[in-house]
């Protein structure tokens, strides 16, 4: 038998080490290292020849051959961007099922097979989407380091986006200020001013001394760019509840805003704090089958703004929306509230008509006589 295995220099690790033995393929060298040590030749040696007897019977080369796998890229990406405990888990079930298959060889039925899998453990199409992002990314990172020039398009699958946020009520906004108590005050007047104003939580995060200006018409908010998930230029008016929260949290010993938890600097990110909140006031989203969030304080401003006859051009600016598709489903769901504007603005007009009618009387009739 053929000397299948070698010991490599600063490894504990018997390597593989053959030329591909099918005929029909490329002859290409194949090193790689396998599970066992250098006290386990025996067990190394079999496994090599497994290996090998699997590429003459099955002429299964073209992935143990490849220039690179999708396990190695996996790891070449990992190491140049480091991804969150829980992204990583999803990318080594994508490693199990795709494993070591040739870059090259990867297409939709690998996609397929994944997607099978995901269904089967009842994740939704946002879930399943999401992951497939995870995919795409580790392909795009091969794509822009030349290990593959293409690779197969990732549709993604269709989805049925909410058109509304959940919207708070009063009393969910009482209860929810109601469990910030002890450690978690420090989230009442963020909470208040995400609430007054709409702004996402990164800005309520971010928002500093230095975006706050006075200005000939009052006081107001004034964010740059690359602060805006719009990336423009946005300006907010501050009204005097919202000019009161600024001034409370206005601290000498440091430039941001709102503090965070313990007294410390700036608020920094909080969701921690907020999902125990939450929890305690155990307010569900009915749309979604889960508890409201922060980012629904956005969609309570948006919708509060439409019932009280904001037009569609001025929601959009107020909400740093890029698209007026949106400030329309808002203002298009709370229509039935155009009635009750018009009687209000009819009503205070109503006196310039009685001043020209006193006797409210109809002028066809004097004309008829």
């Amino acid at each position: 038998m053929r000397k299948l295995i070698e010991k490599r220099p600063n490894s504990n690790k018997w390597y593989l080490c053959f030329y591909n033995p099918n005929k029909n393929g490329t002859p290409k060298r194949f090193r790689t290292a396998t599970p066992f040590e250098h006290n386990q030749q025996k067990q190394a040696e079999q496994y090599a020849q497994k290996i090998f007897a699997q590429c003459i019977i099955e002429q299964n080369t073209r992935d143990i051959f490849a220039d690179i796998t999708f396990n190695e890229a996996l790891q070449e990406y990992i190491a140049w961007k480091p991804r969150s405990a829980k992204d990583i888990g999803q990318l080594n079930m994508i490693a199990k099922v795709i494993g070591n298959k040739d870059l090259k060889t990867i297409n939709r039925k690998d996609y397929n097979k994944l997607i099978t899998q995901w269904r089967g453990k009842n994740n939704k199409n946002t879930s399943i989407n999401r992951k497939l992002d995870l995919l795409k990314a580790v392909l795009n990172f091969a794509k822009n380091n030349e290990y593959i020039s293409s690779f197969s398009k990732i549709n993604k699958l269709p989805t049925i986006k909410e058109k509304l946020s959940y919207r708070y009520t009063e009393t969910d906004i009482q209860t929810l200020l109601s469990q910030m108590t002890g450690e978690y005050t420090f989230l009442i007047d963020p909470f208040l001013f995400a609430y007054r104003t709409g702004l996402r939580m990164s800005n309520i995060q971010g928002l500093t001394k230095q975006h706050i200006h006075q200005t000939l018409n009052g006081w107001e908010m004034r964010f740059r760019p690359n602060e805006m998930k719009s990336k423009r230029a946005f300006s907010l008016a501050l009204t005097s509840l919202t000019k009161e929260i600024i001034d409370r949290n206005w601290h000498s010993d440091t430039d941001y805003i709102f503090k965070g938890y313990g007294g410390k600097q700036s608020l920094g990110n909080f969701k921690n704090s907020f999902n125990t909140i939450r929890k305690q006031a155990g307010i569900i989203n009915p749309k979604k089958g889960r508890l409201a969030e922060f980012r629904d304080l956005r969609g309570t401003r948006a919708s509060y703004l439409a019932e009280k006859g904001v037009d569609v051009y001025n929601l959009m600016k107020f909400m740093d929306w890029t698209s007026i598709e949106i400030a329309q489903r808002y203002i298009e769901t709370y229509a039935h509230n155009r009635r009750s504007i018009l009687e209000k603005i009819d009503t205070e007009t109503d006196t310039i008509i009685n001043t020209c009618n006193a006797d409210n009387v109809s002028y066809n009739d004097d004309l008829a006589r």
